[in-house]
C-alpha cells in the first residue's frame, strides 16, 4: 500500500511539473499557440489638416479598416495586410468662394514574404509588398469633365489613385507564443515601381523609389510605423518641345495608433514634394519646377468589431 502510495505522490509530481513547462496558450490576447496573428478590426472616423497646391483643405473619412499579420508553417512565412474603404467629405482649399468636396476612398496593402532563420525571434527577412491607394471626388462649383483642366485641384478632388510593387529585404521579429508579451517588428529596405495619377504615367515613365520602413506592433495595445522613399521617373524626350522631361519625389509618413481595449486612438503625419526638370536637347537650358511640399497631420478614433 505505502509502494503504491508512493507511486502516486511521485507520478503526480512528474505531470504537475510537465505541466509547468509547457508554452501557454494566449489566444485571449490574439495568439495562437502555434503561430503569430494580430488583428485591428472596426470603423473608424479620420480627420486631416492638410496644406497642398490647393492652400488648406480638411478631409475627413468614415471608413472600414481590417488590418492583420500573420504567419504560417512554423514562422516560416509571414504576411501583413492593410485594407480600408470608405466615404471622404470636406472643406477645400482657403479661396473665394469657399467650396466643399465629396466622395469615395479605397485603398490596399499586402505584404507576403520569407523568414530565413524561422526557428529564430529574429530573422532575415525577404519579401514582396502590392499597394493600390485610389479615392474619387466631387468639389461644388465644377463639373465632372472639368477636372483634367489646369485648375482640376489634382490630389483633391476629380480620380486620382497611387499603384505600387515593391521588393523588401530586411530584419523580421516575432516572438515565439510562449513569450508572455507579443510583438511584432519589420525593418526592410525596398525597391518600388508606382504609378501616381496625379504625377506618373501623366507625366511619363513610372516613378522607381528606393526607401526604407519600419513597423512595430504590440498586440492589441501599441502600434507604430514610420517609412521614407526618394524615386525618379529617369527621364522622357519630348522630341516636339526638344526637352527630356524628368521627375523626382520624396515621400515621409508616420502613424502612431494606441488601442484602448475595444477602442482605439491614433495619429499620423505625412509631407511630400515632387520636383519636375525639363532639359534641353539642342541648347544647355534647364527648367526646374517644383510643386509646394504637401504637408498633413491627423487624428483617428476607431471602434473595434
Amino acid at each position: 500500500m505505502k509502494t503504491l502510495h508512493c507511486l502516486l505522490v511521485l507520478f503526480l509530481f512528474h505531470a504537475g511539473a510537465a505541466n509547468a513547462t509547457e508554452p501557454l496558450r494566449h489566444e485571449d490576447e490574439g495568439i495562437q499557440a502555434d503561430q503569430f496573428r494580430s488583428d485591428t478590426r472596426g470603423i473608424f472616423l479620420h480627420g486631416t489638416y492638410v496644406l497642398d497646391t490647393y492652400g488648406k483643405a480638411v478631409p475627413i473619412q468614415i471608413d472600414f479598416q481590417w488590418a492583420g499579420i500573420r504567419t504560417f508553417s512554423d514562422y516560416k512565412y509571414l504576411l501583413t495586410f492593410d485594407a480600408a474603404g470608405g466615404l471622404t467629405a470636406g472643406y477645400g482649399g482657403n479661396a473665394y468662394p469657399t467650396f466643399y468636396f465629396f466622395g469615395g476612398n479605397l485603398r490596399g496593402q499586402g505584404e507576403f514574404g520569407l523568414r530565413l532563420n524561422p526557428e529564430n525571434d529574429y530573422s532575415l527577412y525577404l519579401g514582396g509588398t502590392a499597394l493600390l491607394n485610389t479615392w474619387a471626388a466631387a468639389r461644388t462649383g465644377i463639373g465632372l469633365n472639368e477636372y483634367d483642366t489646369v485648375n482640376s485641384l489634382d490630389g483633391l478632388a476629380g480620380f486620382n489613385g497611387i499603384g505600387a510593387l515593391r521588393l523588401n529585404a530586411g530584419l523580421s521579429g516575432v516572438t515565439l507564443p510562449s513569450a508572455l508579451s507579443h510583438r511584432y517588428l519589420l525593418i526592410t529596405a525596398f525597391l518600388e515601381e508606382s504609378a501616381r495619377r496625379p504625377g506618373s504615367p501623366a507625366s511619363g515613365p513610372l516613378f522607381t523609389s528606393v526607401g526604407v520602413r519600419a513597423q512595430f506592433d504590440l498586440v492589441k495595445s501599441f502600434n507604430a510605423t514610420l517609412e521614407a522613399s526618394w524615386g525618379t521617373t529617369f527621364g522622357r524626350l519630348e522630341p516636339i518641345f526638344g526637352v527630356t522631361n524628368t521627375a523626382t519625389r520624396f515621400e515621409v509618413v508616420a502613424s502612431l495608433r494606441k488601442m484602448l481595449g475595444p477602442v482605439w486612438i491614433s495619429i499620423d503625419g505625412q509631407f511630400h514634394g515632387t520636383t519636375n526638370t525639363a532639359t534641353a536637347t539642342s541648347t544647355p537650358n534647364v527648367y526646374v519646377t517644383a510643386t509646394p511640399i504637401f504637408i498633413s497631420a491627423g487624428a483617428t478614433f476607431g471602434v473595434s468589431l
